[in-house]
């Protein structure tokens, strides 16, 4: 399919839809924005079309590749960001540490005869 698509702003449950026309239609002066508002019925009735170089692409599946694109991208850079803080290190020293202090409480308890029944071998948690 290619071609428009027709959607209502303040109908739609599309993040990504809602948050690209936030991030489009601001950039418009006060008369072309007004002139839009009116076109589109306070932006209920939007019909979005994607061209490039005049040839009609499928407007659908042309925003979720960018917005695959675009979460892609900020999730590296939120991943580069984290390892430079050495969040990772301190997520896995903190993994170790509550293993530890679980394997000592259990071995505390079997000291005093009580025994735990594992809930979660996942983990190895007791």
């Amino acid at each position: 399919m290619t071609g428009e698509w027709e959607f209502d702003y303040h109908d739609t449950d599309n993040d990504f839809l809602k948050w690209l026309m936030l991030a489009l239609v601001p950039a418009q002066d006060k008369e072309a924005f007004d002139a839009l508002s009116e076109r589109t019925n306070q932006f209920r009735n939007i019909e979005l079309g994607i061209t490039i170089n005049g040839t009609p692409v499928d407007t659908e599946d042309f925003l979720g590749f960018l917005e695959r694109n675009l979460r892609y991208r900020a999730e590296e850079a939120a991943d580069r960001r984290l390892d430079r803080l050495g969040i990772p290190l301190l997520i896995k020293k903190l993994q170790e540490a509550e293993r530890d202090i679980l394997d000592t409480v259990k071995d505390r308890l079997e000291d005093e005869g009580i025994h735990l029944r594992r809930f979660n071998d996942e983990d190895g948690l007791w």
